[in-house]
């Protein structure tokens, strides 16, 4: 016999309420890697670019690093490319990482 559980209070939270924690959730994963990354004296980016399905094209950025001895590698993000997938635009992508980082 199965049981039924009621709810009785249910919270919805707000569509900024909901980015800005998934922003800050976002942001704590990335902080260690980021701060990981300045150490070394060499690191390097990975890009990766698909389209899906509704022909949108993301750009999937990894890094690769040293950390205590080892080689790490790290996913830091997807992103949608409003740009074209051309070498050149992805080439200045990737000077603006270099930059942030």
């Amino acid at each position: 016999m199965e049981k039924r559980v009621e709810l009785k209070c249910v919270t919805y939270l707000c569509p900024t309420t909901q980015f800005r924690d998934a922003f800050q959730t976002s942001m704590d994963v990335m902080e260690p890697i980021l701060s990981d990354i300045k150490a070394p004296p060499v690191f390097s980016f990975q890009l990766d670019e698909s389209i899906d399905v509704s022909s949108c094209s993301q750009l999937l950025v990894f890094v690769r690093y040293i950390h205590l001895e080892d080689i790490k590698e790290e996913f830091l993000f997807c992103r949608e490319l409003k740009t074209t997938t051309k070498g050149k635009d992805l080439a200045w992508i990737e000077v603006r990482l270099s930059d942030e980082s």
